[in-house]
């Protein structure tokens, strides 16, 4: 019998409403810090914006349930239990074919995905080595670009995890494929702050309201207390086009409370108590926990969105 795989969200994944359909396929889920930077950088799979990227300097990404120390880039997302059925599926979502997916996983047998990877990691050494590596047990590639690939997660005292990341152009390790990053040489990774301004000039298909969909689907996970300050490197100009959904959240918090519910209400493993021990059981104090605002007062009745600290 295949185990449950670990994944690790870090954009969309991150809240009920980024997961969708692939919800119902989570048995639990968590906060969890990664040592990386991540960014909009990626061109998305149905074009029209730029989905989340982490800048990936080695195979194997690091991580744990508490924050890095000292000045280590660090970002938080969820490390979601997915069930073995539903996982071939995430994978499809994230532009990773489901049957590369799932020789990997009978290659794997008896140990897990995330262990096989771990240990192909480890042993090949550099981050295109280990993508050639897995290129070689995924099988034939049947897609023309690659948009994200699998990388190991080591989870500091628990078992390992899977993340996906996008490959830089020359770096799938994919002979028959080359990166989705390649079509647009000008690209960059962007914060909150620029990337409606920026894209349109790096990233030509640029759709304004896909782009603040997207964005609204990764800050969605501030609910649930996790970290999203990183993507604010300022504060927002009143006409940036997140500002309005943080005021809207502000004044009417009710599309947040409903966002903890259907985590709570859909997630096995979080019903019951299991969403006050896993998360921040109070949504003010979720708030305040994922930096996206401080409650600073620009002028009557405005509130500053701004990156904020790191909390606990």
């Amino acid at each position: 019998m295949t185990e449950p795989a670990r994944i690790v969200g870090y954009g969309s994944l991150t809240s009920a409403e980024g997961l969708g359909r692939d919800l119902a396929g989570v048995l639990d889920a968590r906060p969890l810090w990664l040592q990386a930077r991540r960014a909009f950088a990626k061109p998305a799979q149905r074009s029209g914006c730029l989905a989340m990227d982490l800048a990936l300097g080695a195979p194997v990404l690091e991580a744990g349930a508490r924050a890095p120390d000292g000045e280590a880039p660090r970002c938080q997302g969820l490390v979601l239990t997915v069930a073995a059925d539903a996982a071939p599926r995430l994978a499809r979502r994230e532009g990773y074919p489901a049957g590369c997916w799932e020789r990997l996983v009978a290659w794997a047998r008896p140990r897990t995905l995330a262990e096989a990877l771990l240990e192909l990691a480890e042993a090949s050494g550099d981050l295109l080595a280990y993508r050639r590596e897995l290129a070689a047990r995924a099988g034939a590639y049947p897609l023309e670009q690659v948009h994200y690939l699998p990388h190991p997660v080591r989870v500091a005292g628990e078992a390992p995890a899977v993340v996906f990341v996008a490959p830089a152009p020359r770096r799938t390790g994919v002979p028959e494929a080359e990166s989705i990053k390649a079509d647009y040489p000008r690209l960059r990774p962007l914060g909150l702050e620029e990337v409606f301004r920026c894209a349109p000039e790096v990233y030509p298909p640029f759709a304004p309201d896909r782009q603040a969909r997207y964005v609204e689907l990764c800050l969605r996970a501030a609910a649930h207390g996790v970290w999203v300050g990183d993507l604010v490197r300022g504060p927002l100009d009143a006409a940036h086009p997140t500002a309005a959904l943080l005021r809207r959240w502000r004044a009417r918090p009710t599309a947040l409370e409903e966002e903890r519910a259907a985590l709570r209400q859909a997630v096995p493993a979080l019903r019951g108590g299991g969403y006050a021990e896993r998360f921040v059981p109070d949504l003010e104090e979720a708030l305040g926990r994922s930096g996206l605002w401080q409650g600073t007062a620009d002028g009557p009745g405005e509130d500053r969105f701004v990156g904020g600290s790191l909390g606990s």
